[in-house]
């Protein structure tokens, strides 16, 4: 059985790893995207979910956009 690694500070989930790294251009340029055509916090957050589970192939071994 696999360990469970609890980070300790919020900090090292939002860090960039080698298969998240939300500081690529086209990453933030998508976030400007989304801000822009969602005004509340809800739809906004409604459409990035979507947008992530609809639109990004992603799997337990293998990630790609």
């Amino acid at each position: 059985m696999i360990g469970l690694n609890v980070k300790d500070t919020i900090d090292e989930y939002l860090s960039v790893s080698k298969y998240i790294n939300w500081k690529d251009h086209s990453i933030l340029s998508k976030a400007d995207e989304f801000k822009l055509n969602y005004t509340d916090e809800i739809s906004l957050i409604k459409a990035i979910y979507e947008f992530v589970r609809d639109k990004i192939k992603h799997g337990m071994f293998r990630i790609s956009v």
